[in-house]
């Protein structure tokens, strides 16, 4: 489900919005990290498959990795002094549309109103958004954001293991 996939992480300090400035700057930048985490993480071995779950907290129970669309209401940040807030204002803009198995439309995107913007990331929301993420993002998104409430429309899950010996050599 490509909706789950997102790309570099970039965020510019508020802290700066509307000022320039002069001399060396500073960034971060894990690019050499990348091959770290090829070797260290597990990944998707196998097709994913629907699996019905009763509780968020059981799409981390098992050795599964798993794509989750989610329905969220009313989300805001838990510390408004988080410098680099994940949930993007283009996925709250966009959402997703919920399909069935020969793609017609079930649930059109549904979409919040009133975003709090920081830099195209979003603070808060208000009304409830369909996304998809990963297990390791709906991670994040829920150490960061409190939501009035979480639905799950859909999750699945794939076999989890490390990338083969073979391959990490070509590292």
């Amino acid at each position: 489900n490509k909706e789950a996939f997102k790309g570099g992480f970039v965020h510019g300090n508020e802290d700066y919005r509307d000022q320039t400035k002069k001399g060396n700057g500073k960034h971060a930048d894990f690019r050499s990290h990348y091959p770290t985490q090829l070797r260290i993480r597990k990944y998707p071995r196998g097709k994913f498959l629907k699996r019905n779950i009763k509780n968020l907290s059981d799409i981390w129970k098992e050795n599964k990795l798993s794509i989750i669309t989610v329905i969220l209401e009313d989300g805001e940040l838990k510390d408004h002094d988080n410098p680099v807030p994940f949930l993007m204002v283009s996925d709250l803009e966009n959402g997703v549309e919920i399909r069935n198995k020969s793609g017609q439309i079930i649930r059109p995107r549904i979409l919040p109103k009133n975003i709090v913007r920081d830099n195209g990331r979003a603070l808060a929301f208000k009304g409830s958004v369909a996304l998809t993420f990963t297990d390791v993002d709906l991670s994040i998104i829920f150490d960061e954001y409190k939501f009035k409430s979480v639905s799950i429309y859909l999750c699945m899950t794939s076999d989890a293991d490390y990338l083969p010996e073979w391959f990490i050599k070509c590292m």
